[in-house]
């Protein structure tokens, strides 16, 4: 580190990572090769001990790679400006400055800006495009033809800039003197450099990561009034495990993907290292070689390549999992110093021929000298070799792991405190909410519909379920939400009257409606229709008026107008579930019960999403999201019938399906 003269970047990193953790800002465990450096650790940079979970340096830091080593950082992203505004104020805002990236012109972009600058309509140019995407361009058509010349001439080029999600510029000099500069957000300053110019220049970018996933760990934190670290979380949990190896791993981080779940309840993780080992396999590449793993994992027999090697492959059951893996064999069996190894991994990683030559003669080369058989070196070389594309970064993958597990063993014991949080960080994602209700109801708690007396903007823990928030009701923002919560906090609604004439100026009619069909005045024991007909602000807005007030009595609406309003108001139903209707269908025999193991079938299902696109010839078709009791499946309408039922997509209403297994 003093030899590479990178002493004041850990202690740069360190500052103000202090400062987070001083200030209860809550930093990751660690990402990236940063994680195998023992210094990190010390420092409290990074929260893994290199030397506990065998990781590499060298993997971090190589002397014989003059390239910057990358401490990258997640903190929780609700605070991660804060941060940064600290940084700016230590070093100045002339040292600290946010990176330029630029979006390049794509064909379609291309086709559409030069059809506009030679005056074609709208219609036209999307014929055009049509046209060249269905390869069917009429070549006579000398207008389509110059679009066609001219957008070539100008695809690739960048077209807008746009600010780095993460990366941050430090530096000693003055950056107003020494790069070009343009105000940025926040009122930063912003280089019109891409990161990777200003790397070439020698510049220090430092990554700051914004993670979801510790904002809703800090929450449950606070909610719970947990007094202990999350590095204090016991590794080897049963309860964990348990949850963990059932698949139930929703909302957890880097755990929750369909596919993901599906291949923890084949693996069934029995300790943190299968975790590690889950997170380097689940990646495009490795991916092939999980079932053997997992089939080698469960005790089938295999043939190591070598015993020289056995060390190293026995872990992950003599498949290269990890980088790392590469250099301690190249370390062990050909005696290269780890430096140097990890040069030979990437070299390798590059795929060239004259490269690959180069190093292949270098690695029998240095074998030999270090007592190997040659045909052997080249054995081993060769299986580098093969999965050299595969292996992952094992400091990063622990790392994360870490963090994973971590939120298991909170979900784990904090359930329905951490459904709630969760819920609270998607509430305007209506289809995460209809899937966490799913699983919430799978452990027996109830979703309860907003309460005028009791929510606020976010999913409450609550004695008898989890209560839905103010701010999930359509037509009532966040905004509008804490009116109603501080127009509460002066003193308690007695009744539907006091409360229509206490939202005057704060409610309109349409947003009183939404409230009520949402359940969220039930408590007031009035039916819906009685408070829809009394509900006009303007009608209740004296209080000598109210006096003498008489309510008008109306017929409750019906189960099935109930239904509709509801789930107009929430996006779903809670209280009128819409089952009732399709019991009465299937006793009709007009459809069956859906059976999930039947590869044609016809049911009753509720429309949950539907996100319509255009396959490569421009034909519309969609993706559905449909919801039967507690199941949620997931269709697709190819063109011929989406073209047909198109006008039926509408989200509210329960439609009749046939429906063919896929598989």
């Amino acid at each position: 580190i003093h030899e590479m003269g990178y002493a004041d970047y850990f202690l740069i990193v360190y500052d103000f990572v202090l400062f987070a953790k001083t200030n209860g800002i809550l930093v990751g465990p660690g990402r990236g090769s940063a994680a195998g450096s023992l210094v990190a650790y010390v420092l409290g940079i990074t929260d893994v001990d290199p030397i506990e979970y065998d990781l590499l340096f060298e993997r971090f830091l190589n002397i014989e790679r003059r390239t910057m080593p990358d401490i990258d950082l997640d903190f929780a992203d609700r605070d991660r400006d804060k941060v940064i505004e600290y940084v700016v104020k230590k070093y100045g805002k002339e040292h600290v400055i946010t990176i330029t990236t630029f979006q390049t012109l794509q064909e379609r972009s291309s086709l559409r800006d030069i059809s506009r600058v030679l005056g074609l309509s709208n219609q036209r140019a999307t014929a055009i495009i049509k046209a060249i995407e269905k390869n069917i361009l009429d070549e006579t058509d000398y207008e389509a033809s110059k679009v066609v010349e001219l957008a070539k001439t100008i695809e690739g080029l960048p077209r807008q800039t746009g600010t780095h999600a993460a990366g941050i510029i430090l530096a000693e000099e003055n950056l107003l003197e020494t790069i070009p500069l343009q105000l940025g957000p926040h009122q930063m300053y912003q280089s019109q450099f891409e990161a990777s110019d200003l790397e070439a220049l020698g510049f220090l970018k430092i990554d700051f990561l914004g993670l979801r996933n510790l904002t809703i760990i800090d929450d449950l934190y606070k909610i719970e009034d947990l007094k202990f670290r999350l590095s204090e979380i016991p590794l080897n949990d049963k309860k964990t495990f348990e949850m963990i190896q059932k698949g139930d791993t929703t909302g957890i981080f880097q755990l929750e993907s369909i596919g993901m779940r599906q291949v923890i309840s084949k693996m069934k993780p029995r300790n943190f290292e299968d975790i590690v080992a889950l997170l380097a396999l689940y990646r495009p590449g490795p991916m092939q070689f999980i079932d053997t793993y997992i089939k080698r994992m469960n005790g089938e027999s295999y043939s190591l390549v070598d015993p020289s090697i056995d060390d190293i492959l026995k872990p992950t059951f003599g498949i290269i999992v990890y980088q790392e893996q590469i250099m301690k064999i190249a370390q062990t069996f050909a005696g290269y110093t780890l430096a140097d190894a990890d040069l030979l991994r990437r070299a390798i990683a590059k795929k060239d021929k004259e490269t690959l030559e180069k190093e292949e003669n270098r690695f029998i080369e240095k074998a030999i000298k270090n007592g190997k058989d040659e045909k052997l070196a080249k054995k081993i070389f060769s299986y580098i070799f093969e999965f050299s594309d595969y292996g992952f970064n094992r400091s990063h993958s622990v790392a994360y792991a870490l963090l994973a597990y971590q939120m298991a063993y909170l979900k784990a014991h904090y359930f329905k405190s951490f459904m709630s949080v969760l819920m609270t960080h998607v509430q305007s994602n209506q289809e995460q909410i209809i899937f966490y209700k799913q699983e919430i109801e799978e452990h027996q708690i109830e979703l309860l519909p907003p309460s005028i007396h009791e929510s606020t903007t976010e999913f409450l823990s609550h004695k008898n379920g989890i209560l839905m928030p103010l701010s999930s009701i359509k037509g009532i923002g966040y905004q509008t939400a804490l009116s109603i919560i501080n127009e509460r906090n002066k003193a308690r609604f007695i009744n539907f009257e006091n409360f229509i004439s206490r939202m005057k100026g704060i409610l309109n009619q349409k947003q009183i409606i939404y409230l009520i069909h949402s359940g969220a005045l039930d408590s007031f024991g009035v039916n819906h229709h009685t408070m829809i007909e009394n509900s006009h602000v303007d009608q209740l807005g004296f209080k000598d008026f109210l006096d003498d007030f008489v309510m008008i009595k109306k017929e409750e609406y019906s189960f099935d107008e109930l239904t509709l309003f509801e789930k107009e108001s929430l996006g779903f139903n809670i209280l009128y579930q819409p089952e009732n209707y399709i019991k009465r269908l299937e006793k009709l025999n007009q459809v069956k019960p859906f059976d999930p193991n039947t590869y044609k079938c016809r049911f009753i299902g509720e429309i949950i999403r539907v996100k319509e696109i255009r396959t490569k010839n421009g034909e519309p078709m969609a993706f559905l999201t449909i919801g039967y009791s507690n199941i949620m499946l997931d269709g697709v309408i190819f063109p011929n019938i989406f073209n047909t039922y198109r006008h039926l997509l509408d989200e509210k209403y329960i439609i009749i399906n046939a429906m063919k297994k896929d598989g």
